[in-house]
């Protein structure tokens, strides 16, 4: 199957990304770009394993 190629799941690293990623993102409160905050985190930690590994893999 051709098409977009996804990328392993990394740990969420820490309870504000779990928040902001899941459903508990709908029950807690958050302030202007906080959530958004947390998930270029999350984007930029994924960025680097995926780096890594085909790195490695070269």
């Amino acid at each position: 199957m051709r098409g977009i190629v996804r990328e392993p799941r990394i740990a969420l690293g820490g309870g504000r990304a779990y928040d902001a990623l899941t459903g508990w993102r709908r029950v807690l409160y958050w302030e202007p770009g906080e959530r958004k905050a947390a998930k270029r985190r999350y984007r930029k930690r994924l960025r680097q394993k995926t780096r890594q590994r085909l790195t490695e893999e070269i």
